[in-house]
Parts: structure tokens; C-alpha cells; sequence
């Protein structure tokens, strides 16, 4: 039996880090296709053709940290989860600044090695934060840790939304922002579904780190910004 739990874990691991090595390049490849849409430099015109909501659905950030939870929840270990959610975002900043120096030149690197590097840092913690959320929801033994797992996927998705709709002009753009809004307040109810205390205590939980997701990353925007990155 132990021979056989040793082989079922080392599957996991294995099939763990294979999911996140696929989403580490799957996130560069599809923010690089943002960056050549020009939604690194600025934010889009307000008669922006609705067809772009792809590129601006890539330029968000929550689902990023959904990746990482997903990976977590996949990894069902709260320290194998935040080791491949870390990994997977990592990964994912390290590709997407490889391509644009890749297809831009040596001229670039001076703008993608320090913005690489900051956003690789945040990444980093982020990933491990809510690489251990979604191990949490999947593994959790009680209710409330269950609801907080559910919740800290919730909730940059409702705070980011929120932020953003001050500072991102077009229709595409509004578009894709209440479509992320209305994901994250449905996500308690599909992830958390009883029993109802247990809902009720993923609301409130999701209320309250909407705003301190919402602070988090106007910091951390505006932090990078100071090393370079003019992102939208």
C-alpha cells in the first residue's frame, strides 16, 4: 500500500508539473500576443472595435492568479501548490518578456530586463499565495477553509474589475471588466454551494479581500510602473 500511495503522489507531482510548465509557456505566448496588440503602452480608444475583447481579456491580470489557483487545486497539496502556482507565473512573465526581446531586438532589452524582474518577483508570491488557495478549496477539512479557498479566487477578479474600469477606456475593454465582475460573483455560488453557512462565509470573506485585491494591485501597478513597465 505504501509502495502504491508513493507512486499515486509522484504520478501527481509529475502530471503537476507538466500542467505547470504548459501554462508557463501557454501565459507568455498568449501576454505576448496582448503586447503586439499595443495594450502594453496604453489603454484602447473608445470606439475600440468589440473584436479586440481577446487581446483584452489576455491583458488582465486575475486570471493569471486563477492559473496558479487552478494549478493548486489540481495539485490538491497546499506546498505543491504553491510551488507550481509560483512556477507557472514565473514562467509565464520569463516567456512573455523572452518573446518580446525574442521578436523586438537587443533594443528592448533595456526595458525588459528590469520590468521582467519586478513583475517576475510579484508573480512569485502571488503564484505561491494562490497556488495554496486552490489546494485549500480542494483539500480543505473544514468549511471555512473551503470558503476561503473559493473566495481568494473570487475576489481579484470582482477588485480588479473594479480598479481597472476607472483607468480603461473602449467598449471592448468595459466589456471584458463586466464579464471578469460578473465571474467573480457567481464563483462563490458554483464553488461553494453548501452548506449555506459556508456560502455565506465565502461572501463575506470575497467582499472583503475584493478590496484589499483592488489596493494589492494598484501597489503593485503602480510599483512596476516605477521600474519601467507602462502597461494599461
Amino acid at each position: 500500500m505504501n509502495g502504491e500511495g508513493e507512486r499515486l503522489r509522484g504520478s501527481r507531482v509529475a502530471v503537476v508539473a507538466l500542467a505547470a510548465l504548459v501554462a508557463a509557456l501557454g501565459l507568455g505566448v498568449a501576454a505576448r500576443y496582448a503586447a503586439g496588440s499595443g495594450l502594453i503602452a496604453l489603454a484602447g480608444p473608445v470606439a475600440e472595435p468589440a473584436s479586440r475583447l481577446g487581446a483584452w481579456v489576455i491583458a488582465l491580470g486575475a486570471p493569471w492568479l486563477a492559473v496558479a489557483w487552478l494549478l493548486g487545486a489540481l495539485a490538491r497539496r497546499g506546498d505543491l501548490g504553491a510551488a507550481t502556482g509560483a512556477f507557472a507565473l514565473v514562467g509565464g512573465t520569463g516567456a512573455w518578456y523572452a518573446f518580446t526581446v525574442w521578436s523586438e531586438g537587443r533594443a528592448s532589452l533595456g526595458y525588459a530586463v528590469p520590468v521582467s524582474i519586478g513583475w517576475a518577483a510579484a508573480a512569485a508570491v502571488a503564484g505561491a499565495i494562490f497556488g495554496a488557495a486552490g489546494a485549500l478549496w480542494r483539500s480543505g477539512r473544514s468549511d471555512g477553509a473551503r470558503a476561503l479557498g473559493a473566495a481568494m479566487v473570487a475576489a481579484p477578479m470582482i477588485g480588479e474589475a473594479v480598479l481597472l474600469e476607472t483607468t480603461w477606456d473602449g467598449r471592448a475593454a468595459r466589456v471584458v471588466l463586466t464579464a471578469e465582475l460578473l465571474v467573480g460573483l457567481v464563483l462563490p455560488f458554483v464553488l461553494v454551494r453548501r452548506p449555506p453557512r459556508a456560502l455565506l462565509l465565502c461572501l463575506a470573506l470575497t467582499a472583503v479581500l475584493s478590496v484589499v485585491a483592488a489596493v494589492g494591485e494598484d501597489v503593485v501597478r503602480d510599483a512596476l510602473r516605477h521600474v519601467g513597465w507602462h502597461g494599461p
